[in-house]
C-alpha cells in the first residue's frame, strides 16, 4: 500500500511531537507514563528552587519537583513534587528547602517516624526553609559589626581623653621615667654578668664544697649502717637483767638481810659507832691536853711518873656546843 505524501508528512509530525513529548519529560527528570505520587509544599519563598530538582529523602532521591509557580492570590510559593510509590511516609513529614555549600538550592524530606497516618497523593505537608550558611553569617556578623562599631568608638574616645590628659609635663615625666627603667635594666644586666663571673670564678670552691659535702653523707650513711648493725636488742635485754638484779639486792636491803641491812637498819651498831667515835675523841683530846701520861723520854734512865688523874675533865667533843 502505498501512502500519500500527506499521510508521510502527518505520522512524521506524529513521531516528532512524542520526541519533543519525550524530550521534555527527560528534561524535567519526569517519566512520561509514571505512576508516583504528587504531593504539594508552600513556602514563603522558593529561596531558587527549580523544577527537575531532585527530592531527597536522608540523602537518598526518592522524587522529582515537578514545578515551582507562585499564587497570585497570596503570593506564596506553591511547589509540586512528585515521590515514588514504593516510598510512604508520615502525614507530618515536613518538606524542607535547603541550599549546600556550593550554592545549590534542593528539597528534602525529613519523615516524622510517630506512627501518624500515611500521606495520601495530593496532600500538602508541612514546609520549612532552612537557613542557609550565608544568611547564619550575616546575620551574626551583623551584631558582631555593631559590637565592633561601639568599641571603635570608644576607643576613639579613650585615645582622645589621653591625648587631653597627656600635657607636656607629663610626656616628659613619661619619657624621664622610661629613660630611668632603661638605665636601671642595663644595671641589672651588668649585675648578671658580674654574678656570671662570680660564679665562674666560685666554680672550683664549690664543687670541692659540694664533694666534701657528698663524703659528709657518705660517713653518715656508714656510721646508720654501723648503728644498724648494733646488737641494740641484746645491750637491752642486758641492761634489764642488771637492773632486775639490781632491785632484787635493794628489795633484800629493805627486808633487813645481809650485812649491808644490817649495817643500814641497825640501831645498836649505829649507837656503838657514836659510842665509840665519842671515846675517840676524848682520848685525843686528853691526848693533846696531857702528853706526859702516854709519851715517857728519860735521858738519863729517870723513872716514870705515877699517873695522875686529872682534877678537871674536858667535856667530850660529840657534846660540845
Amino acid at each position: 500500500m502505498k501512502l500519500s505524501k500527506e499521510a508521510k508528512t502527518a505520522i512524521i509530525i506524529l513521531i516528532g511531537l512524542a520526541c519533543f513529548i519525550f524530550g521534555i519529560s527527560y528534561i524535567k527528570s519526569s517519566s512520561l507514563f509514571s505512576s508516583n505520587k504528587d504531593y504539594y509544599a508552600i513556602f514563603s519563598h522558593s529561596a531558587g528552587l527549580q523544577s527537575g530538582t531532585n527530592v531527597t529523602a536522608n540523602g537518598v532521591g526518592i522524587g522529582t519537583v515537578k514545578s515551582v509557580v507562585i499564587d497570585p492570590k497570596t503570593a506564596q510559593v506553591v511547589v509540586t513534587f512528585s515521590i515514588k510509590k514504593d516510598f510512604t511516609f508520615s502525614k507530618n513529614t515536613v518538606a524542607e528547602i535547603y541550599s549546600s555549600l556550593v550554592g545549590n538550592t534542593s528539597l528534602q524530606l525529613l519523615p516524622a517516624m510517630d506512627g501518624a497516618a500515611l500521606a495520601q497523593a495530593g496532600d500538602t505537608l508541612t514546609s520549612h526553609i532552612q537557613t542557609s550558611l550565608m544568611d547564619a553569617i550575616g546575620a551574626n556578623i551583623e551584631p558582631t559589626i555593631g559590637n565592633l562599631n561601639k568599641a571603635l568608638t570608644a576607643a576613639d574616645s579613650l585615645i582622645g581623653n589621653v591625648s587631653n590628659t597627656l600635657d607636656a609635663k607629663t610626656q616628659q615625666d613619661i619619657k624621664e621615667s622610661l629613660a630611668n627603667l632603661n638605665l636601671t635594666l642595663q644595671q641589672m644586666t651588668k649585675a648578671s654578668a658580674n654574678l656570671n663571673n662570680l660564679l665562674s670564678a666560685s666554680s672550683a670552691p664549690l664543687q670541692k664544697s659540694l664533694a666534701n659535702m657528698q663524703t659528709v653523707s657518705g660517713n653518715f650513711v656508714q656510721l646508720s649502717d654501723s648503728l644498724s648493725k648494733l646488737q641494740i636488742g641484746r645491750l637491752m635485754e642486758q641492761m634489764e637483767g642488771t637492773l632486775s638484779k639490781v632491785n632484787g639486792l635493794l628489795a633484800q636491803v629493805e627486808k633487813g638481810g645481809g650485812t649491808v641491812s644490817k649495817l643500814l637498819t641497825d640501831p645498836k651498831l649505829y649507837n656503838n659507832l657514836q659510842t665509840a667515835t665519842s671515846e675517840l675523841g676524848l682520848l685525843m683530846e686528853d691526848l693533846r691536853l696531857n702528853p706526859k701520861r702516854y709519851v715517857h723520854i728519860s735521858v738519863f734512865g729517870k723513872n716514870n711518873q705515877a699517873y695522875e688523874t686529872p682534877k678537871k675533865v674536858e667535856t667530850p667533843i660529840s657534846e660540845r656546843n
